[in-house]
């Protein structure tokens, strides 16, 4: 395996490490690659009665252009995983990669508007409603930030949360 290779698995890895310890929740596993039918890096994640998938990514440089392309990755696997809400974890230079050191709560995570209102409130949505509609277009499709630590508040409600 090469070394870009690698550093991707140790932080899926370590993100599987972080989310069990501070949510207790062991179904949360790596997920296998499945090429074009890709369902994401991390899954299942749970909350509030809503089933997600998370995209990994850790890059020496990121960019926004990068970011853009991971938040179209992140949008097409959550459809393939038919799941109810996705994100995308960002390793953040400086910050632990492994799950073993606090710092790793530091990491970036980014998910739509629409699905951090899931989160938040446990809103699901039946397709074809005006209520759907309605939260749908009030998202706009905006894509809002926190960190790992920030995520576990959302889908757990421990940690600093932010």
């Amino acid at each position: 395996m090469n070394r870009p290779k690698n550093i991707g698995t140790a932080f899926e890895s370590g993100l599987v490490r972080y989310l069990r310890g501070k949510t207790g929740d062991m179904r949360i596993r790596r997920l296998a690659l499945a090429g074009t039918n890709d369902q994401g890096d991390i899954g299942p994640v749970y909350a509030h009665g809503c089933r997600g998938m998370l995209e990994c990514k850790s890059h020496k440089k990121v960019t926004p252009a990068l970011i853009e392309k991971w938040k179209g990755e992140t949008l097409r696997e959550r459809g393939n995983a038919d799941a109810d809400f996705a994100a995308l974890v960002i390793h953040v230079s400086g910050r632990d990669g492994t799950g073993k050191h606090p710092s790793f709560g530091q990491n970036r995570v980014l998910m739509t508007l629409e699905d951090l209102m899931k989160l938040c409130v446990g809103i699901t949505w039946q397709t074809g409603t005006e209520e759907a509609r309605r939260w749908r277009e009030a998202c706009g499709g905006q894509w809002v930030e926190t960190t790992v630590d920030g995520f576990v508040w959302f889908i757990h409600g421990v940690g600093d949360g932010e």
